[in-house]
């Protein structure tokens, strides 16, 4: 198995390092809010009287905290007046006797406010230059002066963690975040001299992330979510500085230690942190800590729960690269499914400088991650692989599932490719559906690609009348849209334009397991259901994973609504795909659900299939429009439907349907 959970932060899975630290700063402001107020009215009040009697007796010597106070300026004045005054009234200078006993006093106040303040949380945790106190180069992270800051730290940090964790991981994105922590603490304590104030705040966290991220996703640098991560997160570092902001100097009770350094000094904690990040992040790598899934087999684990990945990683760690891919090819034929099975093939096969296999495996790798929801570690193999090009063994259903997924994570060129391509192999027999389908997934993203392919959809015979009004719409939509929209909507399709070359499609070979049965009705536990051998069943929504629903033409004179209830999508190690196939031609919709007033039979079927999908919390096939029928997807046999839309084949005739 691959590494999950804390150790690989999990592809798809939410960033659960930086919820971890936005939820610990969270808890600590609340805490720090509670705890700073009665002692900074205690400091405040004995720094006070420290004050009073200083002034009545300015010939003692205030120190170091009553100093800062008060203002060394300040100090001079009073000595000089008080000077003044004595002489001008000939009075003899104080008993030394006395002076002792009021330097005592006023030492002892002085003390009380300072005993406060050391006790404040951002003295405690905070870092000052002037003490040496390891603990602190990591506590002070903590720490934030006011809520705006806070909440602007934690928009950044999700931000990044949402990208960074599942390409480095969760291990190593904590200790990425470590460092530059501890680099920040350093980089401040060392260059600044003033230890009257401490450095709290996420900025040298921040900024180590920061640096990491840009080097790291460096390939994406054209997407929208890079620029946009990197400029918002300079200008959060950096403009605060800049307009003399100390968010990362100032604290409750700060007031009392009189003027802040410079905000600039807070330059020095951003420099220790990007050093400390991209340090740490290129060490870990030399020592073979990066994540990826394509290096399962530097990983530090010894067992990964199969003999036979097990012993491919063994013969890849070796340097036996040949033999572990022999290994890999036979595993792969028997668990065409194997996750990290295509994923060490992708490294071993590339190692080998066989760069055809490298990418087939590593798509084979995309198509399982795609089914099973692991959408960011999907996105960013796509990415890697078609950097060059879309590979030719890419199907015209697995480009749109990754043009939806790509769309999702910010990578529009990427999606907009990913149509073109699939609009350029829907040929044969599945063209209507997949063009359709390209329509409306192109629609708000590309309308030239949703152009393009609602005309080639309606250049097919077989499209029903209501299919072809909605790509109608969907073109009455776009037009205006388009690049030099005056073209006139007769010549987009007409003027002999060359169409794309056939390719194959690829052959899947999962096999279903198909329990025919009408729907009884639904309860708040499940579905019950009737079997065509005559026994009656309640399915679980706990065990739907997915539901499938399509018009199948070929099965009778007319299309038929095929509604399959898939049990085991997310499965991968079962050769049958189990579902529960209800025909809407079997049953009344309206028996089950009430449509709503002035509704069809139709609504009713629409309605049905939505409250299956949401009380099982199942995925909706092809996609959620489509599922719900708006319109439903349409496809020419039933065997197309099952390999475009299960990815499997059906041991029976369509007749046995």
């Amino acid at each position: 198995m691959r590494a999950s959970g804390a150790e690989s932060g999990g592809g798809g899975s939410a960033p659960w390092v930086s919820l971890a630290l936005v939820t610990l700063f969270a808890l600590a402001m609340f805490q720090t809010e509670h705890g700073a107020e009665p002692l900074v009215s205690i400091a405040a009040e004995r720094l006070a009287e420290a004050s009073l009697q200083f002034e009545e007796h300015p010939y003692l010597e205030p120190g170091r905290a009553l100093r800062a106070q008060l203002g060394n300026d300040r100090v001079l004045a009073i000595r000089r007046g008080y000077e003044e005054e004595r002489v001008a009234n000939g009075d003899a200078p104080v008993l030394a006797a006395v002076m002792r006993h009021q330097q005592a006093e006023l030492d002892t106040l002085v003390e009380e406010a300072v005993a406060a303040l050391d006790a404040l949380p951002a003295r405690v945790l905070g870092v000052d230059p002037s003490a040496w106190r390891p603990a602190t180069w990591v506590s002070y992270v903590a720490l934030h002066s006011s809520l705006g800051q806070l909440a602007g730290s934690a928009l950044l940090l999700l931000l990044l963690g949402l990208y960074l964790e599942p390409s480095l991981g969760a291990v190593r994105t904590s200790l990425v975040a470590l460092c530059s922590t501890v680099g920040g603490a350093l980089g401040y304590a060392f260059t600044v001299s003033d230890g009257t104030h401490v450095l709290i705040g996420s900025s040298g966290l921040l900024a180590g992330w920061l640096a990491v991220f840009a080097w790291e996703l460096r390939a994406s640098h054209r997407e929208p979510f890079y620029a946009l991560a990197l400029v918002g997160g300079v200008l959060w570092l950096v403009l605060p500085i800049w307009l003399g902001m100390p968010w990362s100097l100032t604290h409750p009770g700060v007031e009392l230690f009189g003027d802040l350094p410079p905000s600039s000094t807070v330059l020095h904690a951003l420099t220790g942190g990007v050093v400390g990040g991209l340090s740490s992040d290129w060490i870990l790598r030399l020592l073979g800590g990066r994540r990826d899934e394509s290096q399962v087999g530097h990983g530090a684990r010894t067992s990964t729960g199969n003999a036979s990945l097990d012993q491919a990683l063994e013969e890849r760690a070796a340097g036996r690269d040949e033999v572990a891919y022999q290994k890999l090819a036979v595993l792969l034929h028997q668990e065409p499914e194997q996750l990290d099975a295509a994923l060490l093939m992708a490294d071993v096969a590339r190692a080998l400088g066989r760069h055809s296999a490298a990418d087939s495996a590593l798509l084979r790798a995309i198509r399982i991650e795609a089914k099973r929801e692991e959408t960011t570690s999907a996105v960013r193999h796509w990415l890697d692989l078609t950097r060059r090009e879309i590979p030719r063994e890419a199907d015209a259903a697995l480009l749109i599932r990754i043009a939806t997924l790509l769309r999702l994570h910010d990578h529009p060129r990427a999606a907009s490719d990913a149509l073109r391509a699939a609009l350029d192999r829907a040929t044969g027999s599945n063209t209507a559906p997949v063009a359709t389908r390209i329509a409306r997934a192109a629609q708000e993203l590309d309308p030239t690609i949703a152009h393009d392919a609602a005309w080639r959809a309606l250049g097919c015979a077989e499209l029903t009348l209501e299919e072809r009004q909605n790509l109608e719409d969907l073109l009455a939509v776009v037009m205006p849209r388009l690049p030099g929209a005056e073209v006139l909507l007769s010549n987009a399709w007409s003027d002999g334009a060359a169409r794309p070359a056939v390719i194959d499609v690829e052959t899947h070979t999962r096999v279903l397991d198909i329990v025919r049965a009408i729907p009884l009705k639904l309860d708040d536990e499940g579905l019950h259901i009737a079997t065509k051998g005559g026994s009656k069943k309640r399915v679980l929504y706990e065990r739907v994973q997915a539901v499938a629903v399509a018009a199948v033409h070929g099965i009778t004179d007319k299309p038929v609504l095929v509604v399959d209830v898939v049990l085991n999508w997310q499965e991968t190690r079962e050769t049958k795909l189990r579902v529960i196939r209800m025909r809407g031609d079997r049953f009344d919709p309206r028996r089950l659900v009430a449509p709503a007033e002035g509704g069809t039979a139709l609504d009713a079927f629409r309605t049905l299939v939505g409250m299956l999908l949401e009380r099982a919390s199942a995925t909706p096939l092809p996609d959620r429009d489509s599922a719900l029928g708006s319109p439903f997807a349409s496809f020419e046999e039933l065997a197309l439907y099952e390999r475009t839309v299960l990815m499997a084949e059906s041991p029976l005739s369509e007749n046995d349907a």
